[in-house]
């Protein structure tokens, strides 16, 4: 009898761990790529590919993006960057869409010109980004992505000197777009 009784606890223990343990099985996990409107626009290119679970969605992103010279002082021109991203985003709903906040870090690899172009500078930028958006899938895997980001710069050349001008890169830039995407869902409930 005593040895019953040691078989039934145990087991009742097994069997309430194991209805504490998460299963698997039933946690979203998902893996994507997304395109961006913007840096098109700019004659740039984006890609992004990222893989989520449960809440968390974590983006590997390269750019190549060229400020619109309405947003540079008259005498600076050109101003292009290849753009290294990694980011990590949380999502309000555990599967991926809905809204979510997000933040990372980025390498802006940068070149700039003046008006005369007889020169191109050089520059390096270390960026913190903070953002958030709106995933809304419309058919199967695909969705719209609208987000705004507001990037801070926190390390890199504070004077670009180029065709005897000083360009200061911004320190605080915001940015909006929107993005195309696809996902694959990896495990099925």
């Amino acid at each position: 009898m005593k040895k019953l009784s040691i078989l039934l606890i145990l087991l009742s223990t097994v069997n309430l761990n194991a209805q504490v343990l998460p299963d698997s099985s039933r946690t979203f996990r998902a893996m994507g790529t997304e395109a961006d409107v913007l840096p098109y626009l700019t004659d740039g290119y984006y890609g992004s590919v990222w893989y989520a679970t449960g809440h968390l969605r974590y983006r590997a992103v390269v750019t190549r993006v060229t400020t619109p010279d309405f947003m540079l002082k008259d005498q600076f021109t050109g101003n292009r960057m290849m753009v290294y991203t990694l980011l990590a985003d949380y999502f309000f709903r555990p599967n991926a869409r809905g809204w979510w906040l997000g933040g990372g870090f980025e390498y802006w690899d940068a070149e700039i010109r003046t008006g005369l172009q007889r020169e191109t500078a050089d520059y390096q930028s270390y960026i913190a980004t903070l953002g958030g958006g709106y995933v809304w899938r419309f058919w199967k895997g695909f969705y719209l992505n609208p987000w705004g980001a507001v990037h801070f710069r926190i390390a890199g050349e504070n004077e670009v000197a180029v065709d005897h001008q000083v360009f200061r890169p911004a320190r605080f830039v915001p940015e909006g777009s929107l993005k195309l995407g696809w996902m694959i869902r990896i495990n099925k409930r």
